[in-house]
């Protein structure tokens, strides 16, 4: 096989085992950043560091979790360097739903699944925005991603039990603030643990 031929199976490759999540990846990145603009740049950063470990990706037998961990990591590593540099990341960004962003499946959902769908994602940006940092990436992960929260101790490095009470906190706030269930539908990664309420 040539060298020519080889970069193109790799890119092949590549393109098999990561498109099917991108959508799944930039909807995550969203909304962990509340931003476009942010949202682009870290799936667009985070497909430019795995490129060359597709024979590492094609080994890993639940991709979506694994990639969604390197997609957190990426929103780290950016909001630390717009901490660092915060005139370099200003932007006119308006935040836009991200389900009007990817691509559509064939079987497009008609137009009252499209607007319950928006709706959805409007609350759900509206209730993330009202938390903090270190609480939003909480629910993100959690509530809407599904990691159990044994998992995102150990991806952000928190005591398990100081996550129990935090979280038990960010619901009673959003309840109290919002007064609905405003993760009861989302779509998520079931974690290792399993199915678990949201509410």
């Amino acid at each position: 096989m040539t060298l020519k031929s080889q970069e193109k199976a790799t890119a092949d490759q590549f393109d098999r085992l990561v498109r099917p999540h991108i959508p799944a990846l930039y909807r995550m990145a969203y909304k962990l950043a509340g931003s476009q603009f942010d949202a682009e740049d870290i799936v667009q950063d985070v497909l430019i560091k795995l490129y060359p470990k597709t024979a590492e990706m094609a080994e890993v037998e639940q991709l979506e979790p694994w990639l969604k961990r390197v997609v957190y990591n990426q929103f780290v590593d950016l909001s630390r360097r717009q901490k660092r540099n915060p005139a370099s990341y200003q932007n006119s960004d308006t935040p836009e739903d991200p389900d009007s962003l990817e691509q559509q499946p064939a079987s497009t959902p008609g137009p009252e699944k499209s607007v319950q769908n928006s709706q959805q994602s409007q609350v759900i940006e509206q209730a993330l925005s009202t938390l903090s940092h270190d609480n939003r990436v909480l629910v993100v992960m959690h509530l809407i991603e599904g990691f159990t929260l044994q998992e995102v101790s150990e991806l952000i490095d928190v005591p398990l039990g100081t996550l129990k009470s935090r979280l038990h906190r960010v619901k009673a706030e959003l309840k109290k603030s919002l007064r609905v269930e405003p993760f009861a539908g989302a779509k998520r990664v079931i974690g290792r643990g399993g199915h678990h309420e949201m509410f």
